[in-house]
């Protein structure tokens, strides 16, 4: 809970570090967790840790040479908002959440403020899909690919099991989003100045899209040559600074200490995952149908108080789910229930460090409430369809 508390007060880094390491000495002290167990939940969680320290950067530069503000001038301007979703949920669920937090937030950011809309309205997209979208591929989310290597499936029987819940979670996703947010569609918040008269920065362009193709290629093939997702970052971080020329000193982002601090947070949340997962009290008996929506209901719960990474690393080892609708259940919840906190996700996390960067802030209270109006809503109708499934054995 140290490690809860301070997350929500993430605005002062030192506290949030403090807090962190406190939870872990307190877990050693009292006997809650063991030093293995330590060394364990830290090292399952390197590669997203590391994703999560370098990917912020890779924003901040993107923005720096222009790249963003490029790509807002090229979306419609006439009712975007379809178009927006529909991309932002296509990013997510072929490449990764990360890849849709990472690279669409900063553009859609830009685009509203650029057309006078509510910036925080266009931003809440990436954010959301990040949550409704990643449960479509083993490649859209990295709970997904953990899950998959553990139980051997095939990217098939992965469509078979979840095509249908994310596809109810995206359409519901969008109706819900578009009632919330829709008098920010509508008024105007904030502007930028009038650009239709300038020419596109053709070097800043090519220099970022040639990156983003970069990245996303290396999502895609580098774990078939042992790269990491962090890697493939890193390396693009390297290449923008090199063209860039900056020196060290000057490499300082706006709150990069964020995704640092988070990483301190996420480890001692890891820690707690381990013993809340032995205490969740889920009954897998009675059909499947029922036992998908323990699976699906628990994991959303415990992915909400702690974080959806662990909490899937946990429980799998805890509650040994059958594997095929039950496994399905356990990731529907892992995957779209944790909108309810910040720190749910680290997608979520990542999320708010790029709109901090832009003189943003997202409350803990209005993040629920945003959660609360459109991702419960939609969970629990995937969910619906999901039982519903598994009951029918389609």
């Amino acid at each position: 809970m140290l490690s809860v508390v301070s997350a929500v007060m993430a605005g002062r880094s030192r506290l949030f570090v403090a807090g962190s390491l406190l939870s872990v000495l307190v877990s050693l002290g009292v006997g809650g967790v063991t030093q293995p167990a330590v060394r364990g939940a830290v090292y399952a969680l390197l590669d997203s840790l590391a994703f999560l320290i370098v990917a912020v950067p890779f924003s901040a530069l993107l923005a720096r040479i222009g790249f963003f503000e490029q790509c807002a001038r090229v979306i419609p301007k006439k009712n975007p908002h379809r178009y927006l979703w529909t991309l932002a949920a296509a990013v997510t669920a072929v490449f990764n959440l990360d890849a849709s937090i990472v690279l669409l937030t900063p553009i859609y950011l830009t685009y509203a403020r650029k057309h006078n809309l509510d910036p925080k309205a266009l931003a809440y997209q990436p954010l959301l899909l990040s949550l409704l979208a990643s449960s479509l591929l083993p490649v859209s989310n990295l709970t997904n690919l953990y899950v998959v290597s553990l139980y051997h499936l095939s990217t098939f029987a992965f469509l078979r099991l979840l095509s249908l819940p994310s596809l109810a979670l995206v359409l519901l996703g969008y109706l819900l989003w578009k009632r919330r947010f829709l008098r920010g569609l509508k008024t105007p918040k904030t502007s930028f100045a009038n650009e239709d008269g300038e020419v596109f920065d053709l070097e800043g362009i090519g220099v970022g899209l040639s990156a983003t193709v970069l990245v996303l290629i290396g999502f895609i093939f580098g774990p078939s040559y042992g790269l990491m997702p962090f890697e493939v970052v890193g390396v693009a971080d390297v290449l923008l600074i090199a063209y860039l020329g900056l020196r060290c000193k000057e490499i300082a982002f706006h709150r990069s200490w964020i995704p640092l601090t988070t990483a301190l947070g996420v480890g001692a949340s890891a820690l707690a995952a381990v013993s809340l997962a032995g205490r969740v009290s889920v009954s897998l008996g009675g059909s499947t149908a029922e036992k998908v929506a323990a699976l699906a209901i628990s994991g959303g719960v415990v992915a909400n108080v702690l974080n959806n990474i662990p909490a899937v690393a946990a429980m799998v080892k805890v509650l040994h789910p059958s594997g095929g609708y039950e496994l399905a259940g356990l990731l529907l919840g892992v995957n779209a229930a944790p909108g309810l906190t910040v720190f749910g996700t680290l997608a979520s996390i990542l999320w708010l460090s790029i709109l901090r960067s832009y003189d943003l802030d997202v409350s803990a209270y209005e993040f629920f409430r945003v959660g609360l109006e459109v991702v419960v809503p939609s969970f629990f109708v995937a969910l619906v369809v999901l039982m519903t499934i598994s009951a029918l054995r389609v």
